[in-house]
């Protein structure tokens, strides 16, 4: 991966009411279902893509806590 010298990261960040755990695991397709808020191509999917094309140190991350808000961050790797 010597090609990639930089990363670019990008941070989307709210303070509003988060999510439960399990609510974060459905976005994320851990549980194996589809949820009602997102069909077809799903955050998951996007992460595995990333992670398959770029490796292991790149795709995306979620974090939320419930009445505190949500961060998502997306890493990418930048060509010199």
């Amino acid at each position: 991966m010597s090609e990639y010298c930089k990363v670019v990261i990008v941070d989307i960040e709210d303070d509003g009411v988060g999510m439960t755990t399990e609510k974060l695991m459905d976005i994320r397709g851990k549980n194996g279902q589809k949820t009602e808020h997102f069909t077809g191509i799903g955050v998951n999917n996007v992460d595995n893509w990333i992670k398959m094309i770029y490796g292991m140190d790149y795709g995306i991350n979620i974090v939320s806590q419930e009445n505190e808000g949500t961060k998502i961050t997306i890493l990418l790797p930048l060509r010199e």
